[in-house]
Parts: C-alpha cells; sequence; structure tokens
C-alpha cells in the first residue's frame, strides 16, 4: 500500500540516486545558466551545448585542455569536460558530492587581441 509518506521518500531516493547531479550545478553555474541542466549521457550533454551555440572543436587547437573534450560558441567562451564523468558506454556516471572534482567542468573566455589597426606606418 502507498502512503503519502512512502511516496515522498521514493522521490527523494529517486532524486539522491539521480546521475551527475554535481555536474548539472557545475555546468549550471559555470556558464551562467538560470534555468535547470539536465542531461544523461554524452549526446544529451553535447545537444544542450548546441542550445547555446556551442560547437564541438578540435582536440588539436591551441586553447584546448590535454584529456577534456571541449566546446566553443562564436564568443570566444570555451566549455571543457572531463570524460571521467561518463562511463565506458558514454552515459553521466553517479557522485555524490564529496567525489566530485571542480575540475572535470572547466569554463573560460578566451582573449582575443584586437587586429592591429591598418594606418599604422611600418
Amino acid at each position: 500500500m502507498f502512503t503519502k509518506t512512502n511516496l515522498t521518500n521514493a522521490a527523494i531516493a529517486g532524486f539522491q540516486m539521480t546521475p551527475g547531479i554535481a555536474a548539472f550545478d557545475e555546468i549550471r553555474r559555470k556558464m551562467g545558466i538560470s534555468h535547470r541542466v539536465f542531461f544523461q549521457n554524452k549526446k544529451e550533454l553535447s545537444l544542450l551545448l548546441q542550445a547555446y551555440q556551442y560547437t564541438i572543436e578540435d582536440l588539436f587547437d591551441t586553447w584546448s585542455i590535454p584529456n577534456m573534450q571541449s566546446w566553443k560558441n562564436n564568443q570566444n567562451s570555451i566549455v571543457s569536460i572531463s570524460p571521467e564523468i561518463f562511463d565506458e558506454e558514454g552515459r553521466l556516471k553517479i557522485f555524490t558530492p564529496v567525489e566530485w572534482n571542480q575540475e572535470w567542468v572547466l569554463f573560460r573566455k578566451l582573449e582575443i587581441a584586437p587586429p592591429p589597426p591598418e594606418d599604422v606606418p611600418l
């Protein structure tokens, strides 16, 4: 028999076992996203980032971080995600807050030097 308490406890337990809660919060906070973030695997993460105009970048770009997958948008913002947060099948792993490493999600803005003025004498 189901009671309100049993259903509430089951809902809380299910939420606590949702993989990646720390990853969701980390991405939301570092990217400045004001709404809830949720993805279950690499493909869904990529779709989420595409919705924010990020495209996956070549691992050999000069700004890439070794052993991280990076996405860049047209405003030179870069999100880099460690493959450590996914299992071999590409599914998001479950981490407790104690196990979570903030360095698994990095966000930075590239500072691009403006081109030199064209009217400067050589």
